[in-house]
């Protein structure tokens, strides 16, 4: 049995392919499964992935009809046989030590879970995303963790905000296989990262965060992980009403930690996230979604809820004008600033 299987869902990733599985290929940690999903691709990602296969026998191919990135890798679990599961997206990359360093942890401690910080690489910049620190939790600890990926809340410093990625841990595969957990299509939700998680989690007995970064996390145009849909707002709204179903059966009267406050801070994070996708991405229709948004009922109700130090400055500015029903002064700013993250 392997120590980690890595799972690679691939579609038409032909330009990054090669650099994500090198830095696979070049882990220190030699003792890995990489288990690589073909999700119907229509350019050579297929090939690629096949002339890797004849030279790594730790390297397994899936070939299939494309289905979604959450599905293939649902297909990668069904096959994977290592004690822990990692996950790369196929036009990310990671730095050598990442599986060594995480692996050692979770054996020592025994952990279900452990996360590590991450860079953001764009064409021009790279920002280290370490939205962790150096921490275990245990017990009904790991419920309270589960409520920082859920949404921020500033008044508590350790459990402020943990990314929802999965790309950024690995998970004991016992875990997965005896609770069934898997993934949704990210065509049906949101962040079916999240979604995984949030089921995830409540089975953990012990997580590890790490405030190190390991992972790239690159902003490549055109990646099918980072463009906008037109389907994004009502994405959106499924997500945080399968979020809010999913966070208050779970978590218990007695552990809630500003549950809902946590739940208003990501539905207007989302909210303006989808306005600066939009804007990039759709401007001919930009005005016309950041008024749609700013209307929502769910949004408005959200934005009298949350205090404004919950948010950070720059979600201030927007908040404030999202209050204000001021949609063209949000699209001109978010047009100045090119589809810019603020």
């Amino acid at each position: 049995m392997s120590k980690v299987s890595i799972i690679v869902p691939v579609y038409n990733s032909v330009e990054h392919l090669s650099r994500c599985i090198d830095s696979i290929l070049c882990q220190t940690l030699h003792d890995i499964e990489i288990i690589l999903i073909n999700d119907g691709s229509t350019d050579n990602s297929g090939d690629i992935c096949n002339h890797y296969a004849e030279s790594d026998k730790r390297i397994k191919v899936l070939h299939k009809k494309n289905a979604g990135q959450g599905l293939a890798r649902n297909d990668g679990i069904a096959i994977a046989k290592g004690e822990y599961i990692g996950f790369v997206d196929s036009d990310d990359f990671i730095e050598p030590d990442m599986y060594e360093v995480m692996y050692n942890k979770a054996r020592q401690s025994d952990a279900d879970m452990i996360t590590c910080g991450y860079y953001r690489d764009s064409s021009n910049s790279r920002v280290i995303e370490s939205t962790t620190h150096d921490d275990v939790f245990s017990g009904v600890e790991c419920i309270e963790y589960m409520q920082s990926i859920i949404g921020d809340d500033f008044s508590n410093k350790r459990f402020v905000h943990s990314t929802g990625s999965v790309w950024s841990s690995i998970y004991k595969r016992e875990n997965i296989i005896i609770n069934n957990i898997r993934f949704l299509s990210e065509r049906q939700v949101l962040s079916e990262d999240s979604i995984f998680n949030l089921t995830y989690i409540p089975h953990c007995k012990r997580i590890i965060t790490i405030s190190a970064p390991f992972y790239h996390y690159c902003l490549n145009e055109g990646s099918f992980s980072k463009k906008f849909s037109d389907k994004r707002v009502d994405n959106m709204l499924d997500f945080h009403k399968l979020l809010t179903e999913l966070s208050y059966s779970t978590i218990g009267i007695d552990l809630r930690n500003n549950l809902q406050m946590r739940l208003d801070n990501m539905l207007i994070r989302h909210s303006i996230m989808a306005i600066s996708d939009d804007v990039k991405y759709n401007p001919a229709s930009g005005k016309k979604t950041v008024s749609k948004i700013i209307h929502l009922q769910s949004l408005n109700e959200a934005l009298k809820r949350q205090p404004f130090f919950n948010l950070s400055n720059a979600h201030k500015i927007i908040a404030i004008l999202m209050k204000l029903k001021l949609s063209s002064l949000i699209f001109i700013l978010f047009r100045i600033k090119n589809g810019k993250q603020i």
